[in-house]
């Protein structure tokens, strides 16, 4: 299992073949050693609503750390990363939504 703890994340609502599916687009800023990066996760299964963050798990296990204040707040490069994802499947299948609207009893 592994943890992140990214600097900012957004939830994505992917649309296939009448399923929906939500998961977790997260970007890191990177440093002088190591560029920024992105990452997508498998596939939401809970979220736990803390003080200051959102521990969100996924199908893989993985656990997402996610502070409330970085909802939205991408880098630039994630943002790049997140429009040609949107570009190629198309905005209502790759759908940025805020948590609140997350439905984890649709996910097919």
């Amino acid at each position: 299992m592994s943890t992140y703890n990214p600097d900012g994340w957004v939830i994505v609502k992917i649309t296939y073949d009448e399923k929906v599916g939500y998961r977790i687009f997260a970007d890191w800023a990177g440093s002088y050693l190591y560029g920024a990066s992105w990452k997508l996760s498998s596939g939401i299964t809970d979220i736990v609503e803390e003080d200051e963050e959102y521990v969100i798990t996924n199908y893989s296990g993985s656990v997402y750390y996610c502070r409330k204040t970085a909802q939205g707040r991408l880098g630039s490069f994630g943002m790049s990363v997140l429009k040609n994802a949107q570009d190629e499947h198309g905005e209502e299948n790759f759908a940025v939504v805020d948590i609140k609207e997350v439905n984890l009893g649709s996910v097919a």
